[in-house]
C-alpha cells in the first residue's frame, strides 16, 4: 500500500497545482504596408500612432486606421525605435554604432477657416483662431 501512495500524492498534487484553462478574445488590427521591410516597431501609450522603423533609415508614422500619415528621415544605422508618452518623441537607437537620437515630434491639424470672418490680410502666413461662440 504504502508502494502506491507517493505517486498518488504526486498526481494530486499535480493537478490541484495546474492553471485553470482561460479564454482568449483577440482581433486583428490593419496591416501596416511598409516601403522597406521593418527593423524594429513601437507604439504611442494610447496606441494611436504606430512607428516602424525600416530598412533604409525611415521611420513610418501610422495611424490606428493602419494608414501612413508620414515618414522621417534618419541615420541607415539605427536598428531600434521607442516611443514615449502620447508619441510626440521617438528614440531611434544604433546598437552597432553605439549611438541613440531623440526626435521630437510635433503634430499639425488642418483647420478650414475659409468662410471665416477675419481680420487682417487674407493671404496671412499666420492664423489666430479665436473661439468664443458655444452656443
Amino acid at each position: 500500500m504504502k508502494k502506491h501512495f507517493l505517486p498518488l500524492l504526486l498526481l494530486c498534487l499535480g493537478l490541484a497545482a495546474s492553471p485553470a484553462a482561460a479564454d482568449i478574445e483577440w482581433q486583428a488590427g490593419p496591416t501596416l504596408k511598409t516601403t522597406a521591410a521593418p527593423v524594429d516597431v513601437a507604439t504611442s501609450a494610447d496606441g494611436s500612432r504606430t512607428f516602424v522603423l525600416v530598412e533604409g533609415g525611415k521611420v513610418q508614422i501610422f495611424d490606428q486606421a493602419g494608414q501612413n500619415r508620414d515618414t522621417i528621415e534618419v541615420d541607415p544605422g539605427m536598428d531600434r525605435i521607442t516611443s514615449t508618452g502620447e508619441g510626440n518623441l521617438i528614440i531611434v537607437s544604433s546598437h552597432k554604432n553605439s549611438v541613440a537620437q531623440q526626435i521630437s515630434i510635433s503634430y499639425r491639424f488642418p483647420f478650414d477657416y475659409t468662410d471665416s470672418p477675419f481680420m487682417g490680410k487674407a493671404e496671412a502666413p499666420v492664423v489666430l483662431a479665436l473661439f468664443s461662440d458655444f452656443q
